[in-house]
């Protein structure tokens, strides 16, 4: 018996996938192929490309929060910790196109 691969493995194939070839030619296909499953595999856990995407932003948008959290505990005095959460805003403003 193989592998068995964990929807996050399938999510960061999909992401890979998207990257290297343009998210326009992201398919279930491709994935599979990247990660050498089944495309049915694929779809049992993103029934949809939509449901793939909003994963990755989801995913995203939670690890840049928890950072968040992370420069607030930090001792640090006020500007560098400013810096920081906003070096992640922009982050968050040239991937996502999110104004904050």
């Amino acid at each position: 018996m193989g592998h068995r691969h964990t929807k996050e493995e399938i999510l960061s194939g999909a992401v890979d996938a998207a990257f290297a070839d343009g998210l326009s030619q992201l398919t279930y296909g491709r994935v599979a192929k990247r990660l050498g499953i089944n495309d049915r595999t694929v779809v049992y856990y993103f029934p949809s490309k939509d449901d793939i995407l909003l994963s990755f932003v989801e995913d995203e948008l939670q690890t840049l929060t928890d950072r968040m959290k992370e420069i607030e505990k930090q001792d640090l005095g006020a500007m560098p910790k400013l810096r920081q959460m906003l070096f992640v805003k922009n982050y968050i403003n040239c991937i996502f196109g999110i104004k904050m």
